[in-house]
């Protein structure tokens, strides 16, 4: 065997409002809403680490320039990102995590904002294993822990901590 093999993990609810991440359009950011929907992640089986990064069995539609700097045309599993204007109302990236259907649940207090003006949050539900979020700010974004520079066009690495659910 040749390179090192990946794991993923099959995602039983995907399309529409189910495993996604956006960033959304506005402010500073012009373009069009860029969301990328994940029909399986990448995991580490002995550590339970998703890499938010990969996105081998990922779509992404829209497109937008980053603050006027980066041409962004996909987005990092469990993500929320926009570049609002810094007076409400706000405008507010969305993603979701549906980990029905697996052994596996997201790891309390996994979240946090970043960026200038970071703003949002990450809303557990179903035994732990949906977390919907958001994410704002004058180019601020909800993510996994710990902080990623930009995280759009797959940036970020391992770093979404899953647990076995109850």
């Amino acid at each position: 065997m040749c390179g090192t093999p990946k794991e993923y993990l099959t995602l039983h609810y995907t399309g529409g409002q189910a495993n996604y991440a956006m960033y959304k359009s506005g402010g500073n950011s012009l373009g069009s809403d860029v969301t990328t929907h994940y029909e399986k992640v990448r995991i580490n089986p002995s550590t339970l680490v998703v890499d938010i990064g990969d996105q081998r069995f990922a779509t992404s539609t829209g497109q937008l320039n980053h603050n006027g700097a980066a041409l962004v045309t996909s987005m990092p599993f469990a993500v929320a990102m926009a570049c609002s204007p810094t007076i409400a109302p706000y405008l507010f990236g969305l993603a979701k995590i549906d980990l029905r259907g697996t052994p596996f649940a997201v790891a309390p207090d996994e979240f946090m904002q970043s960026g200038i003006g970071g703003m949002g949050a990450s809303t557990y539900s179903s035994n732990d294993q949906v977390v919907g979020l958001t994410g704002t700010g004058n180019c601020g974004w909800t993510n996994p822990q710990p902080y990623i520079y930009n995280p759009y066009n797959g940036n970020g690495g391992f770093q979404l901590n899953l647990v076995f659910a109850d």
